[in-house]
């Protein structure tokens, strides 16, 4: 039997006060009206201003339609879009008998249609909109369809903050988690990659991807991809800043919201079955890192929600890429500090404190393997002289001559070449035994006398250099006594009169 109207509104009251839950409310709601006025089609609409359409949030029908939730058009089109440009009730008793395209039936027969806005206090929150396949179904019932719309106003606003509420305690939970993925990554596209399938497998996008700008700002480069299908990008080598809804995106620093692809004159397809497109500026402070790009293949995936949601989660990207950057920055620069402090300033070999760290290691190890190690100690004949002579910048280029012919002789991996201090020179010899030392030392001090360095006080006229080698099987004793080996071998190279080369213990 039929509810009367005051049966019906009773009927409506009660149900919009029992259950703030937006969708199962409106779904009662709509199937109650659907009964009463028998009729083809009952849906509760919201309209998003900035996005310039209407979408509808809960439908019921009694016929197939095409018309589901998160079904949407343009603000303007049919009668659904003039009452949201308006705010005005709008009734079409016979859709034969009006302009072409001002009417456009949610199934093959609807004749008849009546849309009123629902207003909480002065303010649009939505539309209510019926449909029949019957002329004239509903000439006598605005009144009634307006109040029904006034008493659910009410709690459909209160239904969509509760709704808010908790998809904002949602979107926490997410973003803790897209935190905790941005803390455990320490590179960059590492980072993006883990981004991109949790936005996918979380919020059941079809394309997520993240593209970075290179150091220029002039191109893209794809750090992150996740979906199903697979896109084809705008070129094959790189993908400029003027191409392109990203290019866009870029351009203009703003959210872009392409609700159908097709006609949107920038887009340029990826994959043939996407209809809409969110891309969101990766920005940290005024400069433009990259963008979030995602792509669906269904409509409604773009609502005021989730545009609020993704534009969060590219703050947090934004947020995340500085700071590995910046990580990755203090690592180079203390890689780079570490090498400074480790470079002789004056000949760009390793000094004195490298050497020593050289040293205990390679000796360790030698002990470890019963494995010989020799040190050389070389020193410039007639240096003070040289510097009398010539002068101390002159002075400064023979020390960086002779570093670069001991570093030029050295080929194997493991030999230290450093500067021991003044015009002395040490190098390291891992797993070589006396007769190598001797070789090596031997092939140095010819390869300083075959550079024909002039030295005007020296009695050859040109630059040489005296070497002290020692050798041992690391087991007993420490460094300190090779080294003592090397420099008795040194002084009785110099003693014998320069340019030779001496060998501890013969």
């Amino acid at each position: 039997m039929r509810k009367s109207e005051h049966e019906l509104l009773a009927e409506v009251a009660r149900t919009a006060i029992e259950d703030l839950s937006l969708r199962p409310m409106l779904q009662r709601i709509n199937q109650l009206l659907l009964e009463h006025f028998d009729c083809a089609l009952v849906a509760i609409v919201r309209v998003e201003r900035e996005a310039g359409r209407f979408v509808c949030e809960e439908v019921a029908a009694s016929v197939p339609t095409v018309i589901r939730p998160g079904y949407s058009r343009e603000l303007g089109s049919g009668v659904i879009g003039r009452v949201a440009l308006s705010s005005e009730a709008l009734i079409v008793s016979d859709a034969r008998e009006v302009e072409p395209g001002s009417f456009i039936p949610a199934t093959d027969g609807v004749l008849s249609e009546i849309c009123v806005p629902i207003l909480h206090r002065g303010e649009l929150t939505g539309l209510l909109n019926l449909e029949s396949v019957n002329v004239g179904a509903f000439d006598d019932s605005l009144v009634l369809v307006e109040a029904i719309a006034a008493q659910v106003s009410g709690a459909i606003t209160s239904a969509r903050t509760v709704r808010e509420l908790e998809r904002h305690a949602g979107q926490l939970a997410h973003l803790n988690a897209l935190a905790r993925i941005a803390t455990s990554s320490s590179e960059i596209g590492e980072l993006l990659k883990r981004v991109t399938d949790y936005i996918v497998q979380a919020f059941h996008v079809d394309i997520a991807s993240i593209m970075v700008l290179d150091e220029l700002g002039k191109r893209f480069v794809v750090e992150g991809y996740s979906g199903d299908l697979e896109l084809r990008y705008p070129t094959d080598d790189d993908w400029p800043v003027f191409v392109g809804v990203c290019g866009r995106c870029v351009r203009l620093g703003e959210p872009q919201l392409i609700l159908d692809v097709e006609k949107d004159p920038d887009y340029v397809a990826g994959h043939p079955t996407v209809i809409e497109e969110y891309v969101v500026p990766i920005q940290h402070g005024r400069r433009i890192l990259g963008v979030l790009n995602l792509e669906n293949t269904q409509r409604g995936g773009f609502g005021d929600y989730q545009r609020l949601l993704y534009q969060n989660v590219a703050e947090q990207i934004a947020g995340a890429m500085n700071l590995i950057a910046l990580l990755q920055r203090m690592e180079a620069m203390n890689v780079e500090l570490q090498e400074i402090s480790n470079k002789d300033s004056l000949t760009g070999i390793a000094n004195r404190r490298r050497f020593d760290e050289e040293f205990e290691e390679e000796w360790n190890r030698a002990r470890r393997h019963d494995h010989p190690l020799a040190v050389l100690l070389i020193d410039v004949d007639h240096f003070k002289a040289y510097n009398d002579s010539l002068g101390h910048q002159a002075g400064d280029q023979c020390l960086r001559d002779i570093a670069g012919i001991l570093r030029d002789t050295m080929a194997r991996a493991g030999e230290t070449v450093a500067r021991y201090g003044g015009e002395e020179f040490a190098i390291l010899l891992p797993m070589v035994g006396e007769v190598g030392a001797q070789e090596t030392a031997e092939r140095i001090r010819v390869a300083v006398e075959e550079a024909s360095l002039l030295h005007p006080e020296s009695p050859s006229g040109h630059l040489t250099v005296s070497v002290g080698c020692a050798a041992i099987v690391p087991r007993g004793g420490g460094r300190a006594a090779l080294m003592a080996s090397a420099d008795e071998a040194l002084y009785r190279a110099k003693a014998k009169g320069r340019n030779c080369v001496e060998v501890a213990g013969r």
